[in-house]
């Protein structure tokens, strides 16, 4: 059986677990359509892939590189077309012109879309019908948590369409648990400790975070990065030295 992933997570090589894992499954033929490059609000993020990977990689270049919505494959769906895949896993947003490709490139091939996308943030019409029209072309909607499928239900995507499950999982010997007590001595913290990893923007609600630990006998510590940094600083700014620690972004 033929199946095509499609997704900008993959141009980091920490994701390519789940695809070796998939490419071990009996009688699975894996393709990965990835970006040469994503950009992130860090900056530029090129490809990184396990040495011999157990199945193929087309790498594209993107049109609007970084947008989630906007971002079109420019060289690697003529590919996907001709190799006529039996199944299409498009990790995109259903509304994005990136899931469109993936629809009208591989017509008789049974499309996989999985969403993280949990709130009902405004679309444009266009966003919308290009939303209704993959809803409809899809064989099953993965959902990356409760509130995505609800979301996904609302839109008239019937129950036996759609499944929960997380997009990458963990890997328990990369995360193990480390010594605590050790950690908060090298960021100058004291318990209780509010965590916070992620983007730093404001779709995140970092600042409302931010704004109910003020009041708290706590700390909070702020590991990511992105637009959002500078302002959230400035909030904190009047606090106590040492109630706020901003990492950056780690890997």
């Amino acid at each position: 059986m033929k199946l095509w992933v499609v997704g900008h997570a993959y141009v980091a090589e920490l994701a390519h677990g789940k695809l070796q894992a998939l490419a071990a499954l009996p009688d699975i033929d894996l393709t990965l359509l990835v970006p040469t490059a994503w950009r992130t609000a860090l900056g530029l993020v090129p490809l990184s892939a396990p040495p011999a990977p157990p199945y193929r990689i087309v790498p594209s270049r993107l049109f609007r590189n970084g947008r989630i919505g906007a971002h079109v494959y420019r060289d690697g769906m003529r590919a996907l077309r001709r190799a006529r895949p039996d199944i299409v896993q498009a990790e995109v947003e259903p509304w994005s012109l990136a899931a469109l490709q993936c629809a009208l490139a591989a017509p008789a091939a049974r499309l996989v879309i999985f969403t993280w996308e949990n709130l009902e943030a405004p679309l444009r019409r266009a966003s919308r019908a290009v939303e209704r029209f993959v809803l409809r072309r899809a064989a099953l909607v993965i959902a990356g948590s409760e509130a995505a499928r609800r979301r996904i239900a609302r839109r008239g995507v019937g129950a036996d369409r759609i499944a929960v499950l997380p997009q990458l999982g963990v890997d328990p010997d990369r995360y193990a648990k480390r010594d605590r007590d050790a950690a908060r001595s090298r960021l100058g913290l004291t318990p209780p400790v509010i965590g916070y990893i992620g983007r730093l923007v404001p779709e995140k609600g970092v600042d409302v975070l931010v704004e109910a630990t003020a009041p708290l006998d706590a700390r909070v510590l702020l590991v990511g990065d992105g637009a959002s940094r500078g302002a959230l600083e400035a909030r904190v700014s009047a606090w106590p030295r040492g109630k706020a620690r901003f990492v950056g972004a780690v890997t």
